[in-house]
């Protein structure tokens, strides 16, 4: 899929007003295994995901059937899109024909790329008395990228609309209503193969982090980012990631109002080992002109009132330090981020790859609530693209209240909020060749309840995909 691969995830809550109820445990653990309606749910999740993995020797057994292209074709030219030597010319490639010279110049140099995601969705949240929510959603993105010499490439991209920066989900609801699509990403970039890559427009995250901890990958971030790759010295390969992102535009704006931030990442990778490889990079966040001036936007659901999560973007009068009695951002967020990766390769027959990572996040502005960590493993193969292949993950995070703005965190654990901690531990298996299924479940809960009803949440999700990817 290349530097404009597009990740997953996005949830954008619909409950009903909710009342005030009881605090949740201390045990996420026995909290998950008392909650019957959950263990309901992850069983028929299972059945769900062992039907599909069954279904694996008929997809995987199956021949190609290209016969559709000559259908698509045929439509392109009636819109006046292709013309007859065109389509003639992409049919006898489609047909293993070596036709290429006669491609037009500019069809030659673009490329699609995109994926479906169809999921069945269980949320459960403790301490609020509203029943579970089960539903159905999809996303899908499509790509499209112009090679225009080599040194210049364009990237347009489309994704269904979920409502929020964090999401192309969208739920199946509303009778059967028309879905919304936007503009998922734009931007031009310039490289220098293997020295330099300079982007600018709206991207994919351009920053390396092992997790969506503090990014979630579903981020178009808007901006200017440049990547430098030195040439390789020994075992050991650096690079430097140094990007401007346009948080905001303000209207009548001064020119000290404008929001943006500004990260300078280097980084390293080490080949220490035949099969082992450590990657480490430390990140220097600056936020410009958040403090006083500047809200942005969360993804609590509305029945959720903000000072009952304590999410950095709210107004919250109660115990929350990290707004003003506005609403407005107490603090500027000059972040330190490190993160770290061990993979290794060809461990064995029955154990291919397995990898420990970490993370860490320290806001020195604020003089508590303001670390945030995650650790975790993934074992099983590297990827997941053929039948067969498969991965399990666990991780566990902390982030607090004032240790990171909430418009980047993962949106799936507990909102994409702060002043939250908890479990996620996921498996995916390939079904047939870029066709994979994935069971994922989250137990995060709030680390510190607001003042005056003390009211904590902790969340239940379990999460089935069918995933397809071109």
């Amino acid at each position: 899929m290349g530097d404009y691969y597009l990740f997953m995830s996005f949830k954008k809550y619909l409950y009903g007003k909710r009342s005030e109820a009881m605090s949740s445990g201390n045990d996420v653990f026995s909290v998950w295994k008392g909650r019957r309606r959950a263990r309901k749910a992850l069983l028929g999740a299972i059945v769900f995901m062992v039907f599909l993995i069954a279904a694996s020797a008929v997809f995987a057994s199956g021949p190609d059937t290209p016969g559709g292209m000559s259908t698509l074709v045929n439509k392109l030219v009636k819109k006046g899109v292709l013309s007859k030597d065109d389509a003639n010319a992409v049919l006898a490639g489609s047909k293993g024909q070596n036709a290429d010279s006669n491609l037009p110049g500019w069809l030659k140099r673009l490329t699609i790329n995109g994926d479906f995601r169809l999921r069945y969705e269980y949320i459960d949240v403790e301490g609020q008395p509203v029943a579970p929510i089960n539903r159905g959603r999809f996303r899908y993105r499509l790509n499209l990228a112009d090679q225009v010499n080599n040194n210049f490439k364009v990237v347009f991209g489309l994704a269904s609309d979920g409502g929020h920066s964090r999401s192309a989900n969208v739920t199946f609801a509303n009778n059967f209503s028309g879905k919304p699509v936007r503009i998922d990403q734009a931007y031009v970039q310039y490289s220098i193969p293997s020295i330099l890559t300079v982007t600018g427009g709206k991207a994919p995250v351009p920053l390396w982090t092992t997790t969506q901890f503090v990014w979630d990958w579903d981020l178009r971030p808007e901006g200017v980012f440049a990547a430098l790759t030195p040439p390789a010295s020994g075992d050991v390969d650096f690079f430097l990631n140094t990007d401007f992102f346009i948080l905001n535009q303000i209207a009548n704006p001064k020119e000290t109002e404008m929001p943006f931030m500004v990260a300078f990442q280097p980084g390293a990778d080490w080949k220490f080992a035949e099969n082992g490889k450590l990657r480490v990079a430390a990140t220097y966040y600056v936020f410009n002109n958040l403090k006083k001036n500047y809200k942005g936007t969360a993804n609590l659901p509305g029945s959720i009132a903000p000072s009952t999560i304590g999410a950095t973007l709210f107004p919250d009068n109660n115990t929350n330090d990290t707004l003003d009695a506005n609403g407005n951002l107490a603090y500027n967020y000059n972040d330190l981020h490190f993160a770290a990766e061990a993979d290794f390769n060809k461990l064995s027959d029955a154990l291919p790859y397995a990898a420990v990572y970490g993370e860490y996040i320290y806001n020195p502005a604020p003089s508590t609530s303001n670390v945030g960590y995650i650790a975790g493993l993934r074992f099983g193969d590297p990827s997941v693209s053929n039948s067969g292949q498969w991965q399990v993950e666990y991780n566990y995070r902390r982030l607090e209240r004032n240790a990171w703005i909430d418009i980047l965190p993962e949106d799936d654990f507990l909102f994409g909020a702060t002043n939250v901690e908890g479990h996620k531990a996921s498996i995916t298996y390939g079904i047939a060749k870029n066709v994979s299924t994935a069971l994922t479940w989250f137990n995060p809960k709030q680390i510190e309840p607001n003042a005056p009803n003390k009211t904590t949440y902790t969340e239940n999700t379990v999460q089935v995909d069918l995933m397809l990817s071109f």
